[in-house]
């Protein structure tokens, strides 16, 4: 059985089964060899509504370099916004309580974004891609899927790293479009109790948050169906564009272009306690 025989007419979990852990080079063999049994473990897992946290796919070291990367090339940019267009620039924006509403899914953060098109500006792209094409291989596409695309071309990869700032940095509940990857992939650039305090990363099951903020470490992979309802809870302590504390995420997507009707996600609107900033 092949990753996209797997795939191939699956249905879409609603809500978080469990939370399932895996070191990442055991996950890489798995995927190389491509063995029937783990084949469907993995796949299977993910449908009835699993998420994976997988250890150690990116050193702390590589993530803490490209965090302070991040921070001094957000400082020398204003904050803009660009659609996904050929050429579009990597930018960054600052995304404050009221300027997340016009966004599908409501959120407030600082997040940079990076296309493989431009020059590479932090020297991300290389590492980036070796875990990427992992993923990509195990969610049933090409290995290499989207990466010589262009806009104009259909559905191209987009880098995003991005800073929720204390009390008010969150992501309201939402579930991803699985129209050009059915999982969603989150890479932890710092630690809850370490870096932070509260909020996080959840799932919503039975109705409530169910933190995995708290089995995880920086350098760690979690990719989950993007059916799965999740969202990002305010951290602890005082909002502040000017510093650079609260929780630092990087998420891999292969987006639609803005050259048709885009696959976005989606809110719902369900009542979590302790995931919004008092202000909203």
């Amino acid at each position: 059985m092949t990753w996209a025989d797997a795939w191939n007419g699956a249905s879409y979990p609603d809500e978080l089964r469990s939370i399932r852990v895996m070191e990442w080079d055991d996950f890489v063999a798995g995927v190389e060899m491509a063995e029937d049994y783990f084949v469907q473990t993995i796949v299977n897992s993910i449908l009835f509504g699993d998420a994976w946290i997988l250890k150690h796919a990116f050193t702390p070291e590589f993530l803490h370099s490209a965090k302070i990367r991040t921070i001094a090339w957000m400082k020398d940019r204003p904050s803009e916004f660009h659609k996904i267009l050929d050429g579009a620039p990597d930018f960054q924006r600052q995304i404050d309580l009221e300027t997340g509403k016009k966004y599908s899914v409501a959120g407030c953060r600082q997040s940079a974004y990076f296309f493989r098109w431009n020059d590479d500006p932090l020297n991300l792209w290389p590492e980036v891609t070796k875990c990427w094409r992992v993923l990509k291989t195990a969610m049933g596409m090409r290995y290499d899927e989207y990466e010589a695309n262009k806009p104009s071309d259909g559905p191209t990869d987009r880098l995003q790293i991005a800073r929720y700032l204390p009390s008010n940095g969150y992501l309201e509940p939402h579930r991803d479009s699985a129209a050009h990857q059915p999982c969603f992939i989150s890479v932890y650039m710092s630690r809850r109790g370490r870096d932070y305090t509260g909020g996080g990363f959840y799932f919503v099951q039975d109705g409530e948050a169910r933190y995995a903020e708290d089995e995880i470490d920086v350098g760690d992979i979690c990719i989950g169906h993007a059916n799965l309802l999740h969202g990002v809870a305010p951290c602890d302590g005082e909002p502040s564009w000017d510093k650079t504390d609260g929780r630092w995420w990087m998420g891999l997507y292969s987006n639609a272009s803005d050259y048709g009707t885009r696959a976005t996600s989606m809110p719902e609107k369900v009542q979590i306690k302790g995931v919004m900033p008092s202000e909203i």
